[in-house]
Parts: C-alpha cells; structure tokens; sequence
C-alpha cells in the first residue's frame, strides 16, 4: 500500500463470482437462543445422549433435523431452505442494529 491508501498492484487481476453462503453451514451462530419444550421432549433428547447417538442435545437435534430433511422431496427441501435463509438473513440483519 501506498503512501496515499492506494494500492499498486503489479500482475492479473481476475474476478469471480462468490456464491452467498449456505446457511445450513453451523460454523458460523448470529446469537444462541433458547427453545422451550415439554418434559416428554426434553427426556427424549436426553436419552439420545445417554445412549451416545449424540455428545449434546443440541448436535442430536441437529442429527434429527438432518435426517428430516433428507426424507423430504426437492421441492420441500427448496422451500424449506428458502425459509430457514430468509429466517437466518432476518436474524443477522436484526442482531446487527
């Protein structure tokens, strides 16, 4: 960088197109939130630890919604992903006011 805040830049300069990213990737959390539910549930994702499908609730609720997602068709799946990105652009969004 230069003196003035410009930059020289000596070679090829390409541009490419970024797709957005997809926000099925868990890497990244807006903010953590708490989910209300019944005993019944509550004990059932208990067990799923207990029983070792999963180390926490949260990644056996993970393996839950995965594997309800994967039975669903493509169309559902579209408008399902549609709708958590639209949820997840609104959350970003509201998190940054």
């Amino acid at each position: 960088m230069t003196k003035d805040g410009t930059y020289k830049i000596n070679g090829k300069i390409s541009l490419e197109k970024v797709e957005p990213k997809d926000f099925k990737n868990d890497d990244h959390v807006t903010f953590d939130t708490t989910l209300r539910m019944n005993n019944h549930l509550k004990n059932f994702m208990k067990a799923l630890v207990i029983l070792g499908y999963a180390p926490t609730q949260q990644k056996a609720l993970k393996k839950i919604q995965d594997s309800y997602i994967e039975q669903l068709g493509d169309d559902e799946q579209k408008t399902l992903k549609f709708q958590i990105e639209t949820l997840e652009r609104s959350d970003a969004l509201n998190s940054n006011k």
